[in-house]
């Protein structure tokens, strides 16, 4: 059996090379190997947008991603058998947001006019050298690029079977895989001329924004709503530390759609001034595609860092949904791979409190998910979530962040059932903090405080 080989790390200082040499392995780079084709009808698809409506800035935003080649032109509708064919590091196929007749947007003319502008300027910066240069040189000496991929070797042993390794993005600065695509954004709005860059979060978004923004010397405002001011108070002590400023947004109903509406109208009425970074794969094109592509890296390094360190690519790759970010970031360059399975996790929630609707086709909130369609969706539990940050604990000395520890317990339930030589890689997205782990003690039922009896 052939052993399929990863496909072309992103190193933006430097222009790939033709060849790549891992473990005394040739490696031919291909870029059609992240190509992914997928099989449907006109019917069930839907046709593509007229060639005519293509602008010539969407169009290119298919093209690759910061300092990656391009490679030969996205694949159209095919009228005969009606195939229609994904490149995953592309943003939306057809363009204009669209996978087959999922995603798009409805802008009007005047904020269509933005959009284009934003995309054209995106085109032409992401490919710059001196951006790339410096994009590059955060990476490595402020932003702790590459992370390593880590053998939990004590919790495999533990389980029995497969095999357990971790992207760890909890090593990266600020502790959570959100720095990849604020650190980019904050450079990119830096070198499009911008003086502020805005969102709508106190979370870690925007403790992640506020530091790119101090990093690169950019003007930060973060707006969070009144109802969630007191519950982040500490995130916005450490905001303003890092310069930026935070307003308190009283409108409506108080909460996170009024901040992000008030962002919105920020950026649309001082659009060459302003930088709108949003905090997930949201909103009309272009910004999806610029998380996507900043995140993009993750599983780039990931697929050459699993080939070094274990001759080959894994079996099964897990990852949490959560806003969308951190599993597009892992999956995208494991597409193509057959014999890899992708496993997105979200907690076992009701229908209504589903955050993503993976049915129903059309525009609306994290459009790019369409991409994830070809993903297994799993669900997890509270106390399953519990009980993986306890294990991961008592038996490697790490402590996910709470988003990841719901992958990591079925990788934790799948890794018995394994081989001893199957892979199991797990994207460890950010690392605990208080919150995840009075979370781990609630659902567990356990306490470790000093009335509590201590086991081995």
């Amino acid at each position: 059996a052939t052993t399929k080989q990863p496909c072309t790390p992103w190193n933006p200082a430097t222009v790939l090379p033709k060849t790549l040499d891992i473990m005394a392995l040739r490696v031919d780079i291909d870029t059609s190997k992240c190509a992914m084709k997928k099989s449907s009808t006109h019917a069930t698809l839907g046709n593509p947008p007229p060639e005519s409506e293509l602008s010539s800035s969407a169009d290119q935003l298919c093209s690759a991603a910061p300092g990656r080649r391009s490679s030969a032109p996205h694949a159209r509708m095919l009228a005969d058998t009606g195939d229609l064919e994904f490149d995953v590091r592309k943003g939306f196929v057809e363009c204009k947001g669209f996978f087959g007749e999922y995603g798009g947007s409805q802008p009007d003319s005047t904020t269509a006019k933005i959009l284009d502008d934003l995309t054209k300027e995106y085109l032409v910066t992401k490919d710059n050298e001196q951006f790339l240069s410096e994009l590059q040189t955060l990476y490595e000496g402020w932003l702790g690029r590459p992370t390593p991929i880590y053998h939990a070797k004590g919790l495999s042993r533990e389980l029995g079977g497969g095999q357990i390794y971790l992207k760890r993005e909890d090593l990266a600065h600020t502790g959570v895989h959100k720095i990849n695509h604020c650190l980019g954004e904050a450079l990119l709005a830096k070198h499009m001329g911008r003086r502020r860059i805005v969102s709508e979060t106190a979370g870690s978004h925007g403790l992640c924004l506020a530091s790119a923004a101090a990093c690169v010397g950019l003007k930060c405002e973060i707006y969070v709503g009144e109802n969630d001011w007191a519950a982040q108070k500490s995130n916005i002590t450490k905001m303003r530390m890092m310069g930026a400023q935070v307003i308190k947004v009283t409108s409506g109903a108080k909460g996170l759609k009024e901040a992000a509406d008030k962002v919105w109208e920020i950026f649309l009425d001082d659009s060459e001034n302003t930088f709108y970074a949003f905090s997930t794969i949201a909103g009309p094109q272009p910004f999806p595609t610029f998380v996507k592509d900043l995140q993009a890296i993750v599983g780039e390094e990931a697929k050459e860092q699993m080939v070094k360190t274990t001759g080959r690519l894994p079996d099964h790759v897990y990852s949490s949904v959560g806003g969308g970010s951190n599993a597009l970031g892992i999956f995208q360059c494991f597409l193509t791979d057959e014999e890899v399975k992708l496993y997105a996790v979200d907690p076992e929630v009701s229908q209504s409190e589903n955050t993503v609707n993976l049915g129903n086709p059309g525009t609306g909130y994290l459009e790019n998910f369409a991409l994830l369609h070809e993903v297994k969706y799993v669900s997890a539990s509270a106390k399953e979530a519990a009980n993986a940050v306890l294990d991961l604990s008592r038996y490697d000395g790490i402590q996910p962040n709470w988003e990841s520890a719901y992958a990591l317990s079925q990788a934790i339930k799948l890794a018995p059932t394994c081989r001893p030589d199957e892979v199991i890689l797990v994207h460890l997205s950010g690392r605990a903090d208080a919150g995840d782990l009075e979370k781990a003690m609630m659902y567990s039922g356990r306490s470790f405080d000093d009335n509590a009896e201590v086991t081995d």
